[in-house]
Parts: structure tokens; C-alpha cells; sequence
């Protein structure tokens, strides 16, 4: 059997030639910048800022991009699901390779990941209380779906 779910099959569905595989270890640089930025970030702030209405418009895109992504991928593995059955649809190893608009969500689902570590600004701007597993949360899932 073949590893399932890997991000080796979307490689060749990738137009930029290189896989997340590839460059791993560019998450987990980007999340120790992403740690330093956040807790500079948090002292170098002196005072609130109001960001109800930036926060709100940055969390109705994510949300948007959020429930399109989350239709797309559905009907497409429901799909298949009901026509090659849940072994190839979960673990067959070339699914990916072959199912290119799926592989594309998941990509965008994966690139997501860093725009997402922007919310931790609007906490910080706002001088609310940074919370560890809020920041734990944005580092670890970048780094783990790279």
C-alpha cells in the first residue's frame, strides 16, 4: 500500500515545479519568523487600535474562501467516492496526479496557511491577551500541512 493522502502525488498537478515536499523547511522557518514577529509584535504595540471592521472584513474572505474550498472538495470526493470507491479515494496514491481540481483545492488549502498567520495581528493590535494555544495553533498547522 501507498502512503495516503501524501503531498508527493500533487506534485506534478503544480505549475511552480516544486512540491511543499520539497521545501519543508521553509514552514518551519516561516513559523519561528511568525513566533518572533508576534511576540516583538505584542511589545513593540503601545497602544489599541480599533480593527473591528478590518477584522471583520479579513474573516469574511477567509470564511468565503473557507465554504468554497470546503463545496469544491466535498462534491468532488462525494464524487468519487460513489464511482471508484473509498480505498482509491483515500488511499491510492496516484489519486491526486489524476483528480487535478481536487489537488488544486487542497494546494490553495495549504498556501492558506500562511495568509491565515495574519489574524494573530489583529489580537495584537487590539492588545487583547495572546493566547499560547492561539499561536501554537497557527505555527504547528502551517508547518503540518507543508
Amino acid at each position: 500500500g501507498g502512503r495516503c493522502v501524501g503531498s508527493k502525488a500533487v506534485v506534478s498537478t503544480q505549475s511552480t515545479g516544486e512540491s511543499f515536499q520539497n521545501v519543508w523547511h521553509v514552514s518551519i522557518y516561516i513559523a519561528v519568523a511568525y513566533l518572533v514577529a508576534v511576540y516583538a509584535g505584542e511589545r513593540f504595540v503601545q497602544r489599541k487600535h480599533d480593527t473591528k471592521w478590518a477584522l471583520a472584513i479579513w474573516n469574511f474572505g477567509l470564511a468565503v474562501f473557507s465554504m468554497w474550498g470546503a463545496l469544491n472538495v466535498t462534491w468532488l470526493l462525494i464524487e468519487d467516492l460513489l464511482t471508484v470507491g473509498f480505498e482509491k479515494t483515500v488511499c491510492w496514491k496516484e489519486y491526486y496526479v489524476n483528480r487535478k481540481p481536487l489537488a488544486y483545492w487542497l494546494y490553495l488549502f495549504c498556501l492558506s496557511k500562511f495568509p491565515e498567520l495574519f489574524d494573530t495581528a489583529f489580537i495584537i493590535l487590539r492588545k487583547a491577551p495572546l493566547q499560547i494555544l492561539h499561536t501554537y495553533h497557527h505555527a504547528s498547522v502551517l508547518v503540518f500541512s507543508w
